[in-house]
């Protein structure tokens, strides 16, 4: 009997990666997934895990994410439980197969233990904050996928790489764009020289494997009562208003060299890499092309996932957003590295070691470990039980959790409580549910403010706790602007209550007696 050793070696080498994607990532987690909570984004995530869990359908019952997640996050509530710590251990969970997908890209430059381990630290650093590791996952699986197409370009896997579409658009209809662009780029250019029926044929393939991965959604949007009327309104609503608020790009030039601004003037620097990565690599195969040579698989996946994610980081260009495309970046520019010189360890060694640094320092102010070493004089943090959790949070943070508590046990159990405007994890952590289909008022129309409204009066409003604060110190994102029949509805039917210790931006409302 022979023994395959080249097999053999490279099963124990995808091995070491999966050990080192579950021990770093999981390891992560224990260090500091209790401190801290984000009551808009994480929030908005968490109630809809809680809303499934209760029998609500996503987008059709409230405002959300497309379905996907919400399911991943439902079912893996059964082995975790239903608090926030929970589904940040369920988001670690979906994180692996991004960390893993990565180095399996990764490994393909070297497989120098000590590298890949530097680079599993180097992903993960970029896995946070933790409730949009979706995005991330899917960014380096399409890395992946398209190494994989690269590698074999056969029907069978078109097929796969489409089955793979259509799973993805179900976590966020952005991700099914950016697979479509992807996939048509990456495809048009292994098929150029084949001839138009070939391209036809490969394309309606993929196509195919897109509508079977996709399959579930369109189900729902078949059988599900009012799913597809809903799903037609978030489109445009998503065409209309954008899925993001713009703010200026932190150029190096612009952010001011001081002690608090450390972690943004190293942000900042990625927003130059992203062009002059794409640029350089462009031009290098085209080159390779012209003169016939091969192109490094892994360069040409990079360089197209990171064109596509390009819009993601630059559509809000702030530290969450960017680290969407930075893993893709930094893998491509290994690959650059890689394809230019094969030597020098010593330097490629530091190098790796600098760009951990650079990374975590963009980090600091959102990963909570980092922030406690870096900032320790901003995070004096209280302990508090939610929902049978033990979470750490600044002081601010513990606040308003504590005066929503209060504020829930002052409301009668079938007295309805209204959070605004952009509290959706008030309603998980006291155990409620929006008497209003959005649950995040940032950009309204008139017809939407009317509707909220009108469910508001519906559903007989007892209480309310209402946050001042503006977005980007935009007077126009006040709730009062933004909402503003909602907002003179509050003021004149509800009055103040007095909680403490509920921070001046906030305040606490009781609807006035008949």
């Amino acid at each position: 009997m022979s023994i395959d050793i080249k097999n053999c070696c490279y099963t124990a080498c995808n091995a070491w990666l999966f050990v080192f994607s579950i021990l770093i990532s999981f390891g992560w987690f224990f260090l500091d997934g209790h401190i801290g909570i984000n009551f808009s984004d994480e929030g908005f995530l968490w109630y809809g895990e809680l809303a499934v869990l209760a029998g609500q359908i996503p987008i059709r019952d409230f405002q959300s994410y497309d379905p996907a997640r919400y399911f991943w996050l439902a079912g893996w509530s059964y082995v975790f439980g239903e608090g926030i710590i929970a589904m940040r251990l369920s988001c670690v969970v979906f994180q692996c197969f991004g960390v893993f997908a990565g180095l399996l890209v990764v490994q393909r430059l070297s497989k120098n233990l000590w590298f890949l381990l530097g680079m599993t630290l180097l992903l993960c650093t970029w896995m946070h904050p933790r409730y949009k590791v979706f995005e991330q996952t899917v960014a380096l699986v399409s890395i992946y996928a398209a190494v994989f197409l690269i590698d074999a370009p056969t029907l069978k896997r078109h097929f796969y790489i489409g089955i793979l579409g259509g799973v993805v658009a179900m976590l966020g209809i952005n991700h099914g764009a950016y697979h479509v662009f992807i996939f048509t780029t990456l495809i048009c250019y292994l098929s150029w020289q084949k001839g138009f029926k070939v391209l036809v044929r490969l394309i309606a393939t993929w196509v195919c494997g897109i509508l079977l991965g996709y399959l579930p959604q369109i189900l729902m949007m078949f059988f599900v009562s009012g799913f597809f009327e809903y799903v037609v309104i978030r489109t445009n609503e998503i065409f209309n208003k954008g899925t993001n608020l713009g703010i200026p790009v932190p150029w190096p030039w612009k952010v001011p060299i001081i002690y608090a601004s450390i972690p943004r003037f190293f942000e900042s620097f990625f927003y130059v890499a992203f062009p002059v990565f794409v640029i350089i690599t462009i031009w290098l195969v085209w080159r390779k092309k012209q003169g016939g040579l091969k192109v490094q698989p892994e360069l040409l996946a990079c360089v197209i996932v990171t064109v596509a994610y390009s819009h993601y980081v630059y559509s809000r260009p702030d530290i969450i957003h960017l680290s969407h495309g930075a893993p893709a970046l930094i893998i491509g520019c290994t690959a650059l590295v890689f394809s230019i010189r094969r030597r020098g360890r010593l330097v490629s060694a530091c190098a790796l070691l600098a760009i951990i640094g650079i990374s975590m320092t963009a980090n600091a102010k959102q990963i909570p470990i980092l922030k406690q070493i870096f900032f320790p004089s901003q995070t004096k943090h209280y302990t508090l039980n939610v929902r049978d959790e033990l979470l750490t949070l600044p002081a601010d943070q513990a606040c308003i959790v504590a005066s929503a508590i209060l504020l829930n046990d002052m409301a009668g159990k079938n007295e309805v409580v209204f959070f605004a405007p952009h509290y959706p994890a008030l309603y998980a952590i006291t155990g409620r549910f929006s008497p209003t289909r959005f649950i995040y008022f940032i950009i309204q129309t008139p017809e939407e403010d009317a509707k909220s409204l009108a469910e508001l009066k519906a559903s007989n409003v007892r209480w309310a706790l209402v946050e001042s604060h503006l977005t980007d110190n935009r007077e126009d994102l006040h709730f009062k602007n933004t909402n503003p029949l909602v907002f003179d509805y509050l003021i004149q039917n509800f009055e103040i209550v007095t909680i403490q210790p509920l921070p001046v931006t906030n305040v606490a409302l009781r609807k006035k007696s008949p």
